[in-house]
């Protein structure tokens, strides 16, 4: 019973030292796992995610410009429109009815024809007026101080509700290559806006299209305040614009408020604009501390399997072994009958050999050759006397003799008692006369009535 209970506590002490070293691995190895893991990911999303997210909204863009782009080289090498643009005769609704025609062609929100001699402005929708203090006039200022002919811009109108929209301008010149007016074709970026919303919902980025004045014209916040039209009123950037306008592509990382965030910045040069993506650390965060739950709750079940296969591999082994003590208590029982046994047969074998070196030193062998007398049949001795045959014999042998007569010494001993032709099977025993006169002429010294030789 001590014994067992030794085995039970020392399997206890095993199975918390294995549930300890295992927990303590795996919480460690999910630790290390999760600031790799999250350093890993912020430095994809920094140099990875938000640039590619960058190229995608200026492909987007790009894709955008050129429709208005497209119907200003349409309107700028049209001859029609040259025509409007010199005749000064020209009636104002044929202009306006051929700009209604393109926009509505091209779905457009509108498009317009402006003269460089009379600054006379003609838009579709049927307006028609001087050009002076709008964004109008300033981007066609722009568009005559630029080297090239066509520029294209985003713009903000704030009537009523904010709508963002791209503009497209392009020069319009004569066949002497004199600048007559400006074509402009201005069209929505609702397929923009919505990219820029799947953006949000899908990976919680913020958006921002920013011009080189620092207006934001375009982006997907919710929580965005209209009345906020300055780069510097995004929060975490209010001291950043500087360094945002002066590089082309620029990677940056903020802490606010103990929230850390990713910003990256890119120039459009086509668009004279600035691609700002914002995203917060915290969803990637959040995903890496999910895992990481996941990781120690998978962990932590590894280990429970890990205990009971080690307990119930514990308690088979401690089965077996306790049946092979058994067998082996057995068979030690077993082992010290027969060795008892042994040491038995062993006894009795040496006592059996004593008594056979005892028997066989009392056996005495004859061997080598007998000097006999041919005729009284004495036997010469290693002493040169000579003895009877049978004294020697039993003095080098076991052996003993009785005497007896053989049928034809009977028969010429006693010829009276034995007729020559009698037949006889036992020998006969003289009498004593007759046997003294036998010793008397053959020297014998005795004479044994006994049938037979006795050898022991």
């Amino acid at each position: 019973m001590p014994i067992s209970g030794n085995r039970n506590e020392h399997r206890r002490k095993l199975i918390v030292f294995l549930s300890i070293l295992l927990i303590t691995g795996f919480v460690i190895t999910s630790i290390v796992y999760y600031f790799s893991a999250r350093a890993t990911l912020n430095e994809e999303i920094l140099n990875n995610d938000l640039p590619l997210t960058s190229d995608c909204i200026k492909s987007s863009l790009n894709t955008c410009r050129t429709i208005p782009l497209f119907v200003t080289s349409e309107m700028a090498d049209s001859s029609q429109v040259r025509n409007f643009l010199l005749n000064d005769k020209v009636n104002v609704n044929t202009i306006i009815r051929y700009l209604d025609l393109i926009r509505m062609k091209h779905k457009l929100l509108s498009c317009s024809l402006s003269s460089a001699q009379s600054s006379q402005r003609y838009c579709s929708g049927g307006s028609a007026g001087k050009v002076y203090g709008n964004i109008e006039e300033s981007l066609c200022m722009k568009l005559k101080a630029l080297a090239g002919t066509s520029m294209s811009m985003l713009k903000v109108e704030n009537s009523g509700r904010r709508i963002s929209t791209m503009v497209s301008c392009r020069k319009i010149f004569d066949s002497a290559g004199n600048l007559i007016g400006i074509a402009e074709a201005e069209f929505s970026l609702d397929d923009i806006i919505k990219r820029l919303e799947e953006y949000r919902n899908k990976y919680n980025r913020d958006i921002y299209l920013v011009n080189t004045d620092g207006v934001v014209v375009l982006h997907n916040c919710p929580h965005y305040n209209c009345n906020m039209k300055n780069l510097q009123q995004i929060a975490g950037l209010s001291g950043l614009t500087t360094k945002i306008f002066k590089a082309q592509k620029i990677p940056l990382t903020i802490t606010r408020r103990s929230k850390n965030f990713f910003f990256y910045s890119r120039f459009i040069p086509e668009l004279n604009c600035f691609i700002l993506i914002r995203q917060s650390s915290k969803q990637a965060s959040d995903k890496i501390m999910h895992a990481l739950w996941v990781n120690i709750l998978v962990c932590i079940v590894i280990t429970v399997i890990a205990i009971i296969t080690t307990n119930i591999t514990l308690n088979i082994y401690q089965a077996r072994m306790e049946r092979i003590s058994i067998i082996d208590h057995e068979l030690k029982n077993i082992n010290q009958s027969q060795q008892e046994e042994i040491r038995k047969q062993h006894k009795l074998m040496l006592e059996n050999n004593r008594s056979l070196k005892k028997a066989l030193a009392d056996v005495k062998q004859l061997s080598g050759l007998l000097p006999i007398c041919a005729n009284c049949k004495k036997v010469r001795d290693s002493k040169g006397y000579w003895e009877q045959l049978e004294s020697y014999i039993s003095s080098h042998s076991s052996a003993e003799f009785s005497h007896g007569l053989c049928p034809e010494c009977a028969q010429k001993l006693y010829p009276n008692v034995f007729k020559q032709d009698s037949d006889y099977d036992i020998p006969w025993t003289p009498s004593s006369e007759d046997q003294k006169k036998t010793q008397v002429d053959r020297g014998y010294s005795g004479f044994d009535s006994s049938e037979e030789t006795k050898i022991d």
